[in-house]
């Protein structure tokens, strides 16, 4: 079993804060993440208060996948405010402060962590983590063309009912 020396961590910032948060800290907002037609894809995005932006950690499962060698396994992963992208600055895409990387996935499972400063967890309570059926080209305007929404959910606060 790997244990974590901490005090080896501790001397090797900003690892350690990393580290840290997701031991010690409760999330303060998060979201249970479905499908929106009748498949299986299911998950939890965590948001976790760090170096005053967010620490996201995503876990999905359900997400489509096929057994071809070379198909694709990326989804676009953002964050909507209400029809649209969260982008409270009004920037071009990807610049919004709702992009977050691509979420990859291996035979339909997927989990990934990434530390933003464009926003704060508190920020996106009410909002909506969306994972679109196709990644971000990253050009395209406004979203980057990356096709229909296949799974959402409402971020709340953590331990809200």
């Amino acid at each position: 079993m790997l244990m974590i020396d901490l005090q080896f961590m501790a001397a090797r910032q900003p690892i350690s804060e990393i580290f840290e948060t997701l031991i010690t800290k409760n999330p303060v907002s998060c979201a249970w993440i479905a499908g929106t037609q009748d498949t299986k894809i299911s998950g939890f995005l965590f948001c976790f208060d760090l170096w005053g932006g967010t620490l996201a950690a995503l876990y999905m499962v359900g997400l489509p996948h096929s057994s071809e060698k070379c198909a694709p396994h990326f989804f676009r992963f953002h964050i909507h405010d209400g029809d649209v992208h969260y982008n409270p600055e009004n920037c071009p895409h990807p610049a919004h402060a709702g992009d977050c990387p691509p979420l990859l996935s291996s035979n339909g499972t997927a989990w990934q962590m990434f530390y933003t400063g464009y926003f704060t967890p508190t920020d996106i309570i009410g909002k909506t983590a969306v994972i679109h059926e196709h990644a971000d080209d990253f050009t395209s305007q406004p979203s980057g063309n990356s096709g229909n929404p296949i799974a959402k959910g409402e971020i709340r606060e953590y331990g809200a009912k």
